[in-house]
C-alpha cells in the first residue's frame, strides 16, 4: 500500500488483512508475553505480567516504536518500561501514581476522571410475542478471535456456533438437537444449527458470539431495546 514516498508500516503479533498490506510488518508481542498494563472501557488500569517468552524476533510494541524514533533521529528518552510509566504519568491525565497501584491489587486501580460518570437510561423492554424468543447475545471464555484462531493449543477451544433453547422449547419448534432451524426477524433471516440446554430460560434463544458462520449480528439493531426472533424448523 505505497503511496508516492510513503510507506506503511504496521506493528501487529499477527499478519492480519490489513497489515498483510503494508509495506513493512514488525512482529509485536502479545499480551502474555511482555510486562506493561492493560485499561478497560471503564478505565480500570490492571497490571499484566510476562508469562510467555516472545517469539522469534517479537518485542513489545514500546520498543518498537522507540527504535523507529531513534533510526529517524529522535530520542525518545524511552529506554525501559519505568521510562514509559514516568512518560505517562506526565502526560496522561489522572495517569499519576496508577502503575504502583495497579500492580499492587488484584482489582487494578480506576483512572480519575473530571468527566461525569456515565448513567444508564431505564428502557422497558415490551411484551414478549408468544410466539416468538427473545435472543440473548454474549461471549463465551473462547471464541474465534484472531489470538485464539492462530493458537494450536488454544483453536479447538471455540466451539461450534449455533443457538441454545431450553428441551421444551425445541420440542416446541419440532426440531431435535444439531437440526437447522430458520430464525428470522424484520431485520434479516438466518439458519442455524439449534442445540439444547436447560440453563436457557424458556422462550429465550442464547447466541454465542463470535463463534463463526452463520453471524447473527444481522438480526439485531441498536435502536431496539429487545431482538425478538421467530424460530421455524425446516
Amino acid at each position: 500500500m505505497r503511496t508516492a514516498d510513503r510507506y506503511v508500516v504496521a506493528i501487529d503479533t499477527f499478519l492480519t488483512a490489513s497489515s498483510s498490506r503494508a509495506d513493512v510488518v514488525l512482529p509485536a508481542a502479545g499480551w502474555a508475553e511482555k510486562d506493561g498494563t492493560t485499561t478497560n472501557l471503564e478505565g480500570r488500569v490492571t497490571g499484566v505480567s510476562r508469562r510467555v517468552v516472545p517469539k522469534g524476533t517479537s518485542r513489545p510494541d514500546w520498543m518498537i516504536a522507540a527504535e523507529i524514533l531513534s533510526l529517524l533521529g529522535h530520542d525518545s528518552g524511552v529506554t525501559s518500561l519505568s521510562d514509559v510509566a514516568d512518560l505517562m504519568e506526565r502526560s496522561v491525565p489522572g495517569w499519576t501514581g496508577i502503575l504502583a497501584a495497579a500492580g499492587a491489587g488484584s482489582d487494578g486501580e480506576m483512572l480519575a476522571s473530571d468527566h461525569a460518570p456515565v448513567r444508564a437510561s431505564a428502557v422497558a423492554a415490551p411484551v414478549r410475542n408468544s410466539y416468538e424468543f427473545r435472543v440473548v447475545m454474549s461471549r463465551r471464555l473462547w471464541d474465534r478471535a484472531v489470538r485464539t484462531a492462530h493458537s494450536p493449543a488454544l483453536a479447538g477451544l471455540a466451539g461450534e456456533p449455533g443457538m441454545w433453547l431450553h428441551p421444551t422449547d425445541l420440542e416446541r419448534v419440532g426440531a431435535p438437537a444439531g437440526a437447522a432451524v430458520r430464525v428470522s426477524n424484520a431485520h434479516a433471516s438466518s439458519v442455524v444449527r439449534v442445540r439444547a440446554s436447560s440453563a436457557v430460560p424458556r422462550g429465550c434463544a442464547l447466541v454465542p458470539f463470535n463463534l463463526g458462520d452463520p453471524d447473527l449480528r444481522d438480526l439485531v439493531r441498536r435502536s431496539d431495546a429487545v431482538t425478538d426472533v421467530r424460530i421455524e424448523s425446516i
